[in-house]
């Protein structure tokens, strides 16, 4: 029978074949679909087989050696074509097992995943990103015109756990049940806000992960939620002295950041104990406080790989 052989490398001039047999195609079909690892680039052979009518020989033909590639973005991108559970996923370690993910949000602008954070200056290269405004505002440079979006979602109540009678709008909000063989859940991120720094103390925009119902997105060292009115340098016109500013970082007057927001926290890692091979209910959100004008965000960790938008 006549067929088509599909060979990949990644790696040019392999011997032939050249590479590993990827796909066996009978002669009527002229196109195939390959699954690939962003940024690498890979090199395929199509080897022909021929088989004589008259004497039953197979004559392989192979082709000339081509090469293809797949590119993310070059600067910080954000994608909010995505589901909950993707998003779910990548934020949980491999081999644990995610169900029932929910995006508690009707505006799709709110949440996505994102990449090329180190070339944006982050510290973190990819991952899920929530706002309560738009993701696509996150994009750098910080031109300080007070980016905003309201995408007209409600606020969550369970904030009020964390900052008793806050009155939070534009909730971004995804939960998740999670099922892993560790003791432990652990989540790195970092909260960035366009509050920094003329509203600290106005408008104290926070982020939160609950796991199993207890928030342990706290500042290091300490038992206070991370938020906008918890992290940061101070502001000497309004008399706002600084508060755990080692975990601050500036990004206005002038920006350091290739980076949309005036602040955000270093990177924080946090962790939850539990009990292995059973259910555990996490819930990871940010909200607006007290308005729905300017846009904060949590960037969590991709602990998985991401795809390209």
């Amino acid at each position: 029978m006549d067929d088509f052989l599909i060979y990949r490398s990644t790696t040019p001039g392999g011997s032939y074949p050249g590479g590993q047999l990827v796909a066996t195609l009978p002669n009527h079909v002229f196109s195939y679909t390959d699954a690939v690892t962003p940024g690498v680039t890979y090199y395929y052979t199509v080897v022909f087989h021929y088989t004589d009518p008259g004497t039953g020989t197979s004559h392989p033909v192979a082709s000339n050696e081509i090469s293809s590639s797949t590119c993310c973005p070059s600067e910080f991108w954000t994608d909010n074509g995505v589901t909950a559970q993707q998003l779910a996923e990548w934020v949980s370690a491999p081999g644990d097992t995610v169900a029932n993910a929910t995006f508690d949000n009707s505006a799709m602008v709110a949440r996505g995943i994102f990449g090329q954070g180190g070339t944006a200056g982050l510290p973190i290269e990819t991952g899920v990103i929530l706002s309560r405004g738009n993701i696509a505002l996150a994009k750098g440079p910080n031109d300080d015109s007070g980016a905003g979006f309201d995408n007209g979602s409600s606020g969550l109540i369970d904030f009020q756990q964390i900052v008793p009678g806050i009155d939070t709008r534009n909730a971004a909000v995804l939960e998740f049940d999670v099922v892993s063989a560790s003791t432990q859940l652990s989540y790195q991120f970092i909260s960035a806000s366009e509050e920094y720094h003329f509203f600290i103390r106005d408008f104290n925009d926070l982020c939160a992960i609950w796991v199993d119902g207890v928030n342990i997105a706290l500042v290091p060292g300490t038992t206070d939620p991370v938020a906008v009115n918890t992290v940061h340098d101070g502001y000497p016109p309004d008399n706002i002295d600084p508060i755990n500013e080692a975990y601050f970082v500036n990004n206005e007057n002038p920006p350091t950041i290739h980076f949309q927001f005036n602040g955000l926290t270093t990177l924080l890692t946090v962790q939850a104990s539990i009990t292995p091979n059973v259910t555990h209910h996490v819930k990871i959100a940010v909200a607006d406080a007290n308005d729905e004008a300017l846009d904060s965000a949590i960037l969590i960790k991709a602990q998985r790989p991401l795809p390209c938008p």
